[in-house]
């Protein structure tokens, strides 16, 4: 179970190859925001920690990749080694990292299934929530995506209840790899059902506004860039953003929403996957600043960009100095 991947992006590779509709990677990643946006905040919350779990997961199968390593040098100097204590020596490490990365292994197979549960768990009862009223003709369809995703998520684990203490390291580390690949297929599968669910129903959005302060930690990567040419910005810039919300809006509510003479244009914010729409490009932060009264929206406030990437405000105003 090597160099795993965010669950986020299993799941848009995966969309990529087998849901029709997406037909690259910028698009499968778009029909991952579709299916958020489609949550309320309590299972938004449940699913962001369910993804936050799996992380983790993925953040001790990189230990365990380094345990491994060691494992195989260990070996490769117990066969050159000619002397028994040598040789002893070298057993003993290779022991001692096998012991470490089975215990990790194991450490992050019960991490990634308290993530798997919870991603799934949103999904699936979001979907059934749905599909009460759902007459279609692509009903059969979902259900039969839905129903494989639900035994996929049995049989992995049943597999990871049935592995014993006394299994090989090689049986250990093939059964948490297959029930790992059946988990990621399995939410593969509900969320296909559900991108082929919301195709059909065409569900309305729903504005809700989310006031954003400016805390933002690291820089995040904006998508589209906020640019005003293919070439980029260059140094920082300072912006307006006016809402921010959990789904596109449409020309109709933005305009219920906004009415003043700046043309507004959005942005996904990936440390929130929030919608975030902004007016206005100035170089100057007083000037920035001075703008927002004229917005016509009380929660307005300036935030910056370096290069083209959402960065702290209080950065931007530090390299400014």
């Amino acid at each position: 179970m090597k160099k795993l991947i965010f669950l986020p992006l299993i799941l848009v590779l995966l969309l990529t190859k087998s849901y029709g509709q997406f037909g690259n990677v910028e698009d499968s990643l778009m029909s991952m925001n579709i299916i958020k946006n489609q949550l309320n905040q309590t299972e938004l919350k449940t699913m962001l920690q369910g993804e936050k779990l799996i992380k983790s997961g993925d953040d001790v199968m990189k230990k365990v990749d380094k345990l491994d390593d060691a494992t195989n040098n260990a070996k490769s100097k117990e066969e050159k080694e000619n002397s028994k204590k040598g040789k002893k020596k070298a057993k003993k490490e290779v022991k001692k990292s096998s012991k470490a990365a089975r215990e990790l292994r194991i450490k992050a197979a019960k991490t990634y299934e308290e993530g798997f549960k919870l991603v799934y768990q949103v999904l699936k009862d979001k979907l059934t929530g749905y599909q009460k009223t759902d007459q279609s003709d692509k009903k059969n369809e979902v259900e039969k995506l839905k129903t494989e995703a639900k035994n996929l998520f049995v049989q992995g684990t049943k597999k990871l209840n049935e592995l014993k203490n006394k299994d090989s390291d090689e049986k250990v580390e093939k059964t948490l790899d297959q029930v790992y690949q059946m988990k990621c297929t399995g939410i593969s599968n509900l969320c296909k059902s559900f991108c082929l669910y919301l195709e059909c129903k065409k569900v309305e959005v729903v504005v809700e506004n989310v006031v954003e302060k400016d805390t933002t930690p690291v820089v995040v990567y904006v998508d589209p860039p906020v640019v005003d040419d293919n070439k980029g910005p260059k140094g920082i810039e300072f912006k307006i953003q006016i809402i921010a919300v959990h789904r596109q809006l449409t020309d109709i509510q933005l305009g219920k929403l906004y009415v003043g003479s700046e043309q507004p244009y959005y942005f996904v914010d990936q440390s929130d996957n929030l919608y975030k729409y902004v007016v206005g490009s100035y170089k100057d932060y007083k000037e920035a600043k001075s703008k927002v009264k004229a917005t016509g929206i009380r929660d307005a406030f300036v935030i910056a960009f370096k290069d083209g990437y959402k960065i702290p405000l209080k950065e931007a105003l530090k390299v400014q100095k």
